[in-house]
């Protein structure tokens, strides 16, 4: 390995260009001592960002053939095959990775994602016991574990204790939200939300949850008017994201397909934004153009083959009898 080889490497990772990164490493590789396995970790990793979870297994397997206990081939066999949803075979590879300083938190938190996946609950409080996490990585975890095993209050309990270490985390805001609504309905957590999004000394995040909130009773112009107000302070895609939706969802189609079309730009491989794209361009009948825009897009993201598919469907129905 030289060290110029992993400084390029490490740029390309940090300006996103994953495609370019995985030639660097692979090329790095071919001339790497046949025992070596560093290259074929780098080169999983940057297949990792890229969502392509075969090729990252199958350079990570690689990688363990000629160094079995490695650890950073274990992680990154251990994320491909998360990307994989196979979960249970994941586990044992974040805990193998778990046992090297540098990669324990996060092979921890893999392994505890994998067995949340699996709601096995009562193992994760049992992980926590005998593992040292910071303390708020240890109060998230219990709390969806007690979550899991229907101990509601014990968990907004849990919760709380979080809130006090971390005032407003927003992670731990709607956790405690969902819990609330458990205990005492969505409409006593709205108002009791809503108040709380007034205080002008409150960060973001009320506002946020009190959209939400608002949204998920049927309360749209309420919802639209907190993510206007926050869109007024900020360009959190997320936040934009939930606000294209609620247009969408609102009989306000034709303000939404812009902002819908900008989200996808910057994320092609968001299921819920084509979804929600998509119907709303149907509902008022601009099939045209989505197909367009998806011709466009495609021309800026070639990598996303899912893009196909989704014009064909187009296709279809602009014209049920033509086949493809």
């Amino acid at each position: 390995m030289t060290s110029s080889a992993y400084q390029l490497f490490r740029e390309l990772m940090q300006k996103g260009r994953y495609a370019e990164a995985v030639s660097l490493a692979q090329a790095e590789q071919q001339a790497a001592a046949p025992d070596d396995a560093f290259w074929l970790t780098r080169q999983a990793a940057a297949l990792l960002r890229l969502r392509d979870y075969t090729g990252a297994l199958a350079a990570s397997r690689q990688a363990l053939a000629r160094q079995p206990a490695n650890p950073y081939a274990s992680l990154t066999t251990a994320q491909a095959l998360y990307g994989l949803k196979r979960t249970a075979e994941a586990l044992l590879h974040y805990e193998a990775a778990a046992t090297e300083k540098k990669l324990a938190a996060t092979a921890c938190k893999g392994a505890l994602a994998c067995l949340a996946q699996g709601k096995q609950w009562r193992r994760i409080l049992d992980r926590l016991a005998l593992w040292k996490l910071p303390e708020t990585q240890t109060l998230y975890w219990k709390a969806k574990a007690l979550q899991g095993l229907g101990r509601t209050q014990e968990a907004a309990d849990v919760c709380r204790k979080w809130l006090q270490i971390s005032p407003d985390a927003p992670r731990a805001l709607w956790m405690l939200t969902e819990l609330e609504i458990r205990i005492e309905g969505l409409e006593a957590v709205r108002t009791r939300m809503g108040r709380l999004a007034r205080i002008s000394s409150r960060p973001p995040i009320y506002k946020e949850i009190f959209a939400s909130l608002s949204r998920r009773s049927g309360r749209i112009a309420e919802a639209l008017a907190q993510y206007e107000t926050l869109a007024d302070s900020t360009a959190d895609p997320r936040l934009l994201r939930q606000r294209a939706f609620t247009l969408a969802k609102s009989g306000r189609e034709t303000e939404a397909l812009p902002l819908l079309e900008e989200l996808l730009k910057i994320d092609p491989a968001d299921f819920y934004l084509h979804a929600s794209y998509t119907g709303a361009c149907r509902r008022i009948k601009q099939l045209d153009r989505a197909l367009k825009f998806y011709e466009d897009l495609l021309d800026m993201h070639p990598a996303q083959k899912g893009l196909y598919t989704r014009m064909r469907n187009i296709r279809k129905l602009l014209d049920p009898d033509e086949t493809l």
